[in-house]
């Protein structure tokens, strides 16, 4: 990877910071325990840090194995190793400040992605036909449905709802 791709990729997580901030403070405030932005960057610069290493972890294993592992992989391993209580003389600084941050606020950074992502190759997508748009519907809704059916099965056997 060369240096600006390294660039680029730090100019997008930064840029995501940020939007995951004002979202984090959105949301948090709407449960009425608002995390102000300066209150979560600890926790979201403690994400990117996993990010970035997960990423440079990712190159070096490309060059030596053929195989490649999604980044994702990497990104998960590197994140649950920190929050592990007592595996590092850190973590337990990691957790107070990951806390602080909301899930749904990094995931309203992907769907923006994600939606930038589909609109920009949308002729690619038209060109596909009307059979491409059937199986992704289909998809979309049967990964809706069997996650909302998993989520109502784990949160009434444990007694949340």
């Amino acid at each position: 990877m060369t240096v600006q791709e390294w660039v680029q990729r730090i100019k997008v997580l930064l840029v995501s910071l940020c939007i995951a901030s004002v979202a984090n403070y959105i949301l948090t405030g709407k449960s009425g325990a608002a995390v102000s932005p300066l209150e979560a960057l600890p926790g979201l610069l403690i994400l990117a840090a996993c990010v970035l290493l997960a990423t440079l972890v990712e190159n070096i294993i490309s060059m030596i194995l053929p195989k490649n592992f999604p980044d994702i992989v990497y990104i998960s391993l590197a994140a649950i190793l920190i929050s592990i209580p007592g595996l590092f003389p850190f973590s337990e600084f990691c957790i107070a400040h990951i806390e602080k941050v909301e899930l749904m606020s990094l995931i309203t950074v992907l769907m923006a992605y994600t939606g930038i992502s589909v609109g920009k190759d949308l002729n690619t997508f038209r060109q596909q036909g009307i059979s491409i748009v059937v199986v992704s519907l289909i998809t979309f809704f049967g990964t809706f449905f069997g996650s909302v059916i998993i989520g109502q099965a784990v949160l009434s056997l444990t007694g949340v709802i």
